[in-house]
């Protein structure tokens, strides 16, 4: 497999679909996500770090796409 690289515009589009997803789940409100780049849109793995004043709060995920990454495609 080649090594996989996201641009910075996929990195800001994640991060911000991250804080999105996160506000809207606490808040009941219905989520919005935007439309995937095409390598967004390949099985990979799915990892996710929540820190709290650059202390880590918890953190969800696997490293390689799993059945369980399944979910976690409705974000991306």
């Amino acid at each position: 497999m080649k090594p996989y690289r996201l641009t910075d515009d996929e990195k800001r589009s994640l991060l911000t679909t991250a804080r999105h997803a996160i506000r809207e789940a606490v808040l009941f409100l219905a989520p919005a996500y935007p439309d995937p780049t095409p390598s967004l849109r390949e099985n990979r793995g799915v990892f996710v770090s929540l820190h709290i004043d650059k202390r880590l709060r918890g953190c969800i995920g696997s490293v390689s796409y799993t059945h369980l990454t399944l979910p976690t495609k409705r974000i991306v």
